[in-house]
């Protein structure tokens, strides 16, 4: 309604700047009339533009106000999401956290200066006899794993599984964690646990020579 009567008065404006006042009928009109004539013509188009600008900026204000809550319902639906999953792997017993791949721009994987985030991941169901893939970080209960012990790493779904060689198998295998925030993990033969060179997803994550792991700077690791 706004609009329409905005219209209106451009349109009234218009009329009246184009248009005597005086029927035509009773014959041109004189110098005072078309002096009086102009002026309200004038005034009309002044209102009328002073209230295109001034719902102009009310339009805009509301623009801003309308994206801003969307913006805010994005991140609220966002956080919830990531709680829900949260909850859910809670609810079931996983918890966890991440076995995430330590990066710097500096270690210029693939060439580039920029750190993807990598996970690992259990490919497949998490059984007895599932490998470990590098993935992208998600909120997967596949991506959660635990040190038990400071010791046994085990996936958080299946506490009677743990990281043995290449795979997960029904085990307590003990492995050495050197390192504090970021870490290296090694087998009883002391090779790393990586996938041994520059990374890309769908990889297959094992105990490798550590000299070509920190060659590459896929020897380390972090929980996140």
């Amino acid at each position: 309604m706004k609009l329409s009567f905005l219209h209106f008065m451009a349109i009234i404006a218009t009329v009246v700047e184009s248009k005597p006042l005086v029927p035509t009928i009773l014959g041109a009109p004189d110098d005072d009339e078309t002096a009086a004539h102009a002026a309200l013509a004038a005034a009309f188009y002044a209102d009328a533009a002073n209230f295109l600008e001034a719902n102009a900026a009310d339009q805009h204000d509301q623009d801003a106000s309308t994206e801003g809550r969307m913006l805010d319902r994005r991140r609220r639906k966002k956080n919830k999401d990531d709680d829900d999953d949260d909850d859910a792997e809670k609810r079931m017993g996983f918890g966890g956290k991440r076995l995430k791949m330590y990066c710097e721009e500096k270690f210029k994987w693939q060439e580039v200066r920029e750190c993807h985030n990598y996970c690992v991941e259990v490919d497949g169901d998490i059984k007895a006899g599932s490998e470990l893939r590098l993935m992208e970080c998600s909120n997967s209960y596949k991506q959660r794993f635990k040190m038990e012990r400071g010791r046994v790493l085990r996936p958080a779904a299946n506490r009677k599984l743990c990281v043995k060689g290449d795979k997960l198998r029904e085990c307590d295998t003990e492995l050495e964690v050197f390192g504090g925030n970021k870490f290296e993990i090694h087998d009883k033969d002391g090779n790393c646990f990586t996938q041994n060179h520059h990374p890309k997803p769908k990889e297959l994550v094992e105990f490798r020579d550590c000299r070509k792991a920190r060659n590459s700077h896929t020897n380390l690791w972090r929980f996140a």
